[in-house]
């Protein structure tokens, strides 16, 4: 027993320090006991918890000191745990600026059963300094919220999450600096990450990626910046990784998720090759279909990064074709080919909610005509022709109408980008509509996109 005699309530406690320069294991007996004892890890010191767990004093008041991991200490806990003597009805610990907690407990950091790596029998209480580090480094390790049960009180919440192993949410976890991935994952496991930090270097992996499968698997980044760029590495499986950058046209939170869904080639807009190997949609194993939702009132610009490696069968002088669902199908060409050290980038801009993306491939005549199935069915309009080819200074189109209703023209770059757009009214039966003014535009390949009664078409066109 280690003990400084006193009761719990007391104002006066004795010293243990570890202070050793470098490694130093700690082994307690369950028989042994620590009282009336404050205990401090302090710099390049990095105590080792081999066996038993640490213990630590209590009291009648509340304290968060009887513990303090000091900046530059490290507490290796493996796969133990911090707990209270019992004596008392109080405990606590601190995690200073600096100062790092490593956990392999399956369990995670803190839970209200007992079981994680903070015990919480004995109303053990504690204190994350917003750079504090605490570290996972167990496989498959449960990644919890923070304690107490309060889990928007600060000093609970993480200040640096770190994963050196691979985790999984158990709970709704909120980070007030930064998340580091490295190359490990954090299956978000129908949970919310949320990130508090405006910095763009909040999220920080190389290699590392955040498991998404779903809708209910959401990341919010409190107080994005507009105008800045913020990489976020999402997965499907934790092998192939899909950074999408999330660009705010202003500031605010945003939450999103972004996942692979079901093969595409059942929904895919006719003319439209989905990428296939051993017959099977690539898309079912990789992130070149890719499902990407805002719940957010913030609209953003995305670019979606595609590497030649993520994309099976790809060769040079495939057209890559983005065809986008926010309400209807929408199709852009693109004609770059990417390579490991240079990734195709296809942006959607102004995007608050759900969106469909999937990478496929067509080459010029196999461009579709209608993004919506047949041109021919009921309530469908059709091109009858657009002129002149190549164009100059105007362009044409004569269009047959179902009905009373609006149509949209619009240019689009080979980047992707939407050069011009312009509303028309139209009747029933045929309409010509002009765009004009189009000499300022540089001599190229441009896409006209027709939109309309639940239907767009897709033109590619010259400008001489």
């Amino acid at each position: 027993m280690i003990t400084r005699a006193g009761t719990g309530i007391g104002s006066v406690f004795g010293n243990l320090i570890y202070c050793t320069n470098g490694d130093l294991n700690y082994q307690r007996s369950t028989a042994s006991v620590i009282d009336q004892i404050k205990q401090r890890i302090t710099v390049n010191c990095r105590l080792k918890v081999t066996d038993g767990n640490l213990l630590l004093s209590s009291h009648s008041q509340p304290a968060v000191d009887f513990l303090r991991v000091e900046s530059g200490a490290i507490l290796n806990l493996l796969s133990t745990q911090i707990k209270s003597n019992l004596k008392y009805q109080n405990s606590g610990f601190t995690v200073d600026a600096g100062g790092l907690v490593r956990t392999a407990n399956s369990k995670g950091f803190y839970n209200t059963l007992g079981t994680a790596a903070v015990c919480s029998n004995g109303n053990l209480n504690y204190f994350l300094d917003r750079n504090s580090i605490v570290d996972y480094v167990g496989s498959n390790q449960l990644i919890t919220g923070s304690g107490s049960g309060v889990i928007n009180k600060e000093q609970f919440k993480y200040g640096v999450l770190r994963v050196s192993g691979n985790g999984i949410l158990a709970t709704n976890v909120e980070v007030r600096n930064r998340i580091e991935l490295g190359s490990s994952t954090i299956k978000l496991n129908q949970k919310t990450l949320i990130i508090e930090n405006e910095n763009t270097n909040a999220l920080s992996a190389s290699g590392g990626s955040l498991i998404c499968a779903s809708e209910s698997d959401k990341l919010i980044w409190k107080n994005m910046k507009g105008g800045s760029s913020y990489t976020i590495p999402f997965s499907s499986d934790g092998k192939v990784v899909s950074n999408v950058v999330v660009q705010p046209i202003v500031s605010g939170d945003i939450s999103m998720y972004n996942y692979t869904g079901n093969p595409v080639s059942e929904n895919l807009p006719d003319g439209i090759q989905p990428f296939l190997v051993d017959g099977k949609d690539v898309t079912d194993e990789s992130l070149a279909r890719r499902i990407i939702g805002f719940d957010s009132q913030v609209k953003a610009n995305i670019t979606l990064k595609f590497f030649k490696n993520e994309i099976p069968g790809f060769k040079n002088g495939d057209t890559l074709v983005l065809i986008k669902n926010i309400g209807q199908w929408e199709v852009t060409p693109f004609s770059k080919v990417g390579d490991e050290q240079n990734p195709v980038s296809v942006q959607a801009t102004n995007i608050n909610a759900n969106a469909v993306f999937a990478l496929c491939t067509g080459i010029g005549a196999k461009m579709p005509d209608n993004t919506n199935g047949n041109n021919n069915s009921q309530g469908n309009f059709s091109v009858e022709q657009i002129s002149p080819v190549p164009f100059n200074d105007f362009l044409k189109v004569n269009i047959n109408a179902p009905t009373i209703g609006v149509i949209y023209l619009t240019i689009v770059g080979s980047d992707g980008r939407e050069l011009r757009k312009q509303m028309f009214d139209v009747s029933p039966g045929k309409n010509l509509l002009a765009l004009s003014e189009l000499s300022s535009l540089p001599t190229g390949v441009y896409f006209i996109q027709i939109n309309g009664f639940k239907q767009t078409i897709t033109k590619k066109v010259m400008r001489q």
